[in-house]
């Protein structure tokens, strides 16, 4: 997922791991941090839905610039994540991280196989 959201973003600096807080976004720059937060299985046991978190931050804060950036970020990381197949986003919510930085958390389901039954089948 990270992967394809920098594809597609190639300016924006993406990590797959969460952080605490962003270290010195560069002027200009948007940070997307991609990381699970849980899993769990279906019923049938052959699917595993992730949960994950997306967090979109710029650079400024508070300025009319801020907010078009912001919106602009987290417009382009959507459009990545509704390209992407059986992910399924459920909300973003405004928030500003250590207190510095304006950001939006995107909150998302991806539905995948289940394979940690199918390795131990075929180990």
């Amino acid at each position: 997922m990270a992967e394809q959201i920098k594809a597609d973003n190639p300016g924006f600096i993406v990590t797959d791991f969460p952080v605490s807080a962003p270290e010195n976004i560069p002027a200009g720059k948007v940070s997307v941090n991609v990381y699970r937060d849980g899993f769990s299985v279906n019923d049938s046991n052959s699917q595993i839905t992730h949960s994950l978190k997306v967090l979109v931050t710029v650079s400024k804060k508070g300025t009319a610039a801020a907010e078009d950036e912001l919106d602009a970020a987290v417009d382009a990381v959507m459009l990545s994540l509704e390209a992407m197949r059986d992910v399924y986003w459920q909300e973003a919510q405004r928030t500003i991280v250590a207190e510095q930085w304006e950001a939006y958390e995107i909150s998302l389901q991806a539905v995948r196989p289940q394979i940690y039954k199918s390795q131990l089948l075929t180990a």
